[in-house]
């Protein structure tokens, strides 16, 4: 068992912007899949792991309109890990200290007529403490752009998402940019009629190197509301 904590506060600075800041704590016990190493090819043991521990800090500035139309957001903040398990070579390791540091950007405008725009970036370095080396699988740029429209019965949304490139175990996964549909449509109150096309340029992208994703793809459902 283990305790965890966070602290957090915030104070109004007026005309609609709000500072805060936060700290806690965290820990993460090696899953069945790790502790067992499934998935491992190297020809060694099971790996004797230990949890993860960490502490993060971070401080944000916000902006709101009086109105709602317009919301903003910047966020600065530090992650530290003790004995982060990563996946090297074919098996599972404890990495002894890593630290993560980045800053977020976010924000949302109401543009009438039932539209919306919502905005995302994320810088993130993250790196090896013992080694100096950046972690893999960590891209250092990624952020989304998502136009949305309701209207009384049917609202859609064309979300499109972007990583740079990611450095691998076996090389370097280059960048991609890929754009999502979706859209519902309410039969009832309580049903509404789904639909959505994933990869909609049909684009040849990974998330993770050797991992390919599908191509263009198409789904429709059914959502219940009680």
């Amino acid at each position: 068992s283990k305790t965890t904590g966070r602290v957090s506060a915030a104070y109004d600075l007026d005309y609609g912007f709000t500072l805060s800041g936060a700290y806690g704590t965290g820990f993460k016990a090696p899953s069945i899949s790790q502790s067992v190493c499934d998935f491992c090819f190297a020809p060694l043991p099971w790996p004797d792991l230990s949890p993860e521990t960490a502490d993060s800090v971070e401080a944000a500035l916000g902006y709101r309109t009086s109105d709602g139309r317009l919301q903003a957001r910047a966020t600065l903040y530090r992650l530290n890990v003790r004995d982060q398990i990563t996946y090297v070579a074919g098996r599972y390791i404890n990495i002894a200290k890593t630290r993560t540091d980045g800053v977020e950007l976010e924000g949302r405008a109401l543009l009438g007529g039932g539209v919306d725009l919502t905005l995302a970036y994320a810088w993130t370095d993250a790196e090896d403490r013992t080694t100096g080396a950046r972690l893999l699988r960590v891209p250092e740029h990624s952020g989304s752009a998502i136009l949305g429209w309701t209207g009384e019965r049917l609202s859609g949304a064309l979300t499109v998402r972007a990583e740079g490139d990611q450095d691998d175990a076996g090389g370097v996964r280059d960048r991609f940019v890929v754009a999502h549909l979706n859209g519902a449509y309410a039969l009832t109150p309580y049903v509404d009629l789904t639909a959505r096309i994933e990869n909609l340029t049909d684009k040849h992208y990974q998330h993770v190197l050797g991992y390919g994703e599908p191509g263009r793809s198409g789904y429709v459902g059914i959502r219940l509301r009680y």
